[in-house]
């Protein structure tokens, strides 16, 4: 497992950095050579919400988001491991809502059967489904955070 994730750490970061190269080159071109790519919006979109959703879930497993916590840096011991689990739980609810939203988003374009643009064949649900599963795996990898770090500190892990 640890093997996949270093790959896909090192995949993610290519097509991340891969991204906002490509999106600048099509903001300079557009700005300095009034030209527009055809493909510009739709790599973008495509690449962009894919890419950076799933990312998401790497980033609440490998805990690297960021914080500013002012109540946590406070707590020592127990308490601050029970509050932290708390606001874990908390994201994992706010996460599996957010993707049950997606879930509906999706079957009004599913229904609709529209595509990205002219340029690439590919329909509107698509983001959408990386956003859905992106929320789905935030939401277990935080609650799954929450569980370890109640179990370690209960003296279980």
């Amino acid at each position: 497992m640890k093997r996949l994730t270093h790959y896909l750490t090192r995949g993610l970061s290519v097509a991340g950095a891969l991204v906002v190269l490509y999106g600048c080159y099509g903001i300079f071109c557009r700005a300095v050579f009034k030209v527009q790519d055809l493909w510009f919006n739709d790599l973008i979109l495509m690449t962009l919400v894919s890419v950076l959703w799933l990312f998401s879930i790497y980033v609440v497993v490998e805990r690297r988001e960021t914080t500013m916590e002012a109540v946590i840096d406070a707590l020592h011991g127990r308490k601050k491991s029970i509050y932290k689990a708390i606001l874990d739980m908390i994201s994992g609810v706010c996460c599996f809502f957010m993707g049950l939203s997606g879930l509906t988003a999706m079957s009004g374009l599913i229904e609709l059967n529209l595509n990205v643009s002219t340029v690439l064949p590919i329909p509107q649900w698509v983001p959408v489904l990386c956003f859905v599963i992106a929320m789905f795996g935030s939401s277990v990898a935080f609650f799954n955070r929450a569980i370890i770090d109640l179990r370690i500190k209960n003296g279980h892990g």
